[in-house]
């Protein structure tokens, strides 16, 4: 991940990171350099509180993380609703990073609140 995000701010392009506020409360926060990033909850690098705060109607595109996907684009995440919570606020592509291995041929369950990615990505192949 670190090498898509140092392409990106050497393009030039506004690039924001998830920064966890609050149980299942997510934001979405700038950064100019990787050396902004520090541990955070979750052992997850974040951005400082101080970092500012990126609306998610102002974003073009959105990295997923998932432990596994189904082919229709559902995820299992780690269980907070971060990025469901976070996903129905924004107009942005959603690209899903998921390993080959963890990709699904059979429908995950779904809840009314799950959000479909338009894109999953893995070291094989691009599904749309």
């Amino acid at each position: 991940m670190d090498a898509l995000l140092s392409d990106a701010l050497k393009q030039g392009k506004q690039v924001c990171v998830p920064r966890c506020e609050c149980a299942g409360i997510m934001s979405a926060r700038q950064i100019h350099s990787l050396d902004e990033l520090q541990q955070g909850k979750f052992g997850i690098r974040e951005p400082e509180d101080s970092s500012p705060i990126i609306r998610p109607e102002q974003i073009d595109l959105c990295i997923v993380p998932c432990l596994c996907a189904d082919q229709d684009g559902y995820r299992l995440g780690y269980g907070g609703g971060y990025y469901d919570r976070f996903l129905v606020k924004t107009t942005a592509y959603t690209v899903l990073v998921c390993a080959a291995a963890r990709l699904l041929s059979n429908p995950l369950p779904r809840e009314a609140t799950d959000i479909p990615c338009d894109c999953i990505v893995t070291e094989r192949q691009v599904h749309r």
